[in-house]
């Protein structure tokens, strides 16, 4: 969620510069997208879009240039997809967003921020290529903001909302670190923290939960994950993706960052549940600001789900949904 929501907040100032010099002549008609609308193209390959040099419409039109074979989408459904963004406006026209040339995105479809996409998505099947021709109110809207958005998106993989580890349980953890009792598939970890909290471990742990019967993660890959975060001390949960934003994306890279889940993921296999434990103090390089609610909870606790990883050949490897 987080990287979607980047990619619109930071382009609002494209949004608010087109607005600026946008005509004003009155809307015209969309009743038909093919006629507005040009796609062609092969799927997960970057569409060329034909944006005809005329007013948009005021309805959403929605097409399906490709027809896809794979699962149908469904409302909790986590959705890989590669798009090409542009923002519509009188006779204007100008490319927002393409994740062709860097990574695939991934977002829940009950979090997607145009109203309309959701509407675009939910049902479809993956292997689709679907485009959406969004008026301002269905694109999001921003205050002062009137812009028609066009989305052409291809629909790479889906992942169940509920989607966990799978594989043989190795350990609960205890002892010196938090206990993660069995949950039933499909269901957020619970950290039970340990009795004496003030022996917070000075160094990084990593311990495998869950031994998942896939390949390992290595650096490269975008890993798609679960992730509940604790902190030591009280056990409050501070981030969990089962509750907020749904599936993670995390770009397997090496990193100086100290709180850096990434680098804890190589060499786990997909289907794993790890047990990481950061002391506070390595979780925070002396330049960032340690969050208030933080500084005094000794360390940092995740349970990370590894449900999959991404590499070149990754998109055709098997999902567990």
């Amino acid at each position: 969620m987080r990287r979607i929501l980047t990619v619109f907040s930071a382009l609002l100032c494209s949004w608010l510069s087109l607005a600026a010099c946008s005509s004003s002549h009155p809307a015209g008609s969309a009743t038909n997208p093919d006629a507005l609308v040009k796609i062609t193209g092969a799927f997960d390959r970057r569409p060329v879009i034909a944006i005809p040099d005329t007013d948009p419409g005021s309805a959403a039109v929605y097409s399906t240039p490709i027809l896809g074979h794979g699962p149908h989408i469904t409302a909790s459904d986590a959705v890989l997809f590669n798009w090409v963004i542009y923002y519509w406006s009188g006779s204007r026209y100008k490319l927002g967003a393409d994740s062709y040339d860097t990574a695939p995105q991934l977002m829940g479809s009950q979090w997607l921020p145009a109203p309309g996409l959701r509407h675009a998505l939910v049902g479809k099947r993956i292997g689709s290529r679907i485009v959406a021709v969004l008026p301002p109110a269905q694109a999001g809207d921003p205050p002062g903001v009137h812009i028609t958005m066009i989305f052409a998106i291809d629909l790479l993989k889906a992942y169940s909302g509920a989607a966990s580890a799978y594989g043989r349980q190795v350990t609960t953890g205890g002892g010196d670190l938090p206990t993660i009792p069995p949950v039933p598939t499909g269901t957020q970890p619970v950290v039970k923290v340990p009795p004496s909290p003030e022996r917070t471990p000075g160094i990084t742990h990593t311990q495998v939960l869950i031994d998942g019967s896939g390949r390992r993660v290595a650096y490269g890959d975008d890993a798609i994950v679960q992730v509940v975060g604790a902190y030591w001390n009280t056990g409050q949960v501070f981030e969990s993706t089962w509750q907020q934003q749904g599936l993670a994306l995390i770009p397997v890279t090496k990193s100086d960052s100290p709180l850096d889940l990434a680098a804890n993921l190589v060499g786990s296999k997909i289907g794993s549940r790890l047990l990481i434990v950061i002391p506070v103090k390595q979780a925070f390089s002396s330049s960032q600001r340690v969050p208030a609610a933080a500084r005094n909870a000794g360390a940092l606790v995740f349970v990370v789900d590894v449900i999959d990883a991404l590499n070149q050949i990754g998109l055709l490897e098997g999902v567990r949904r």
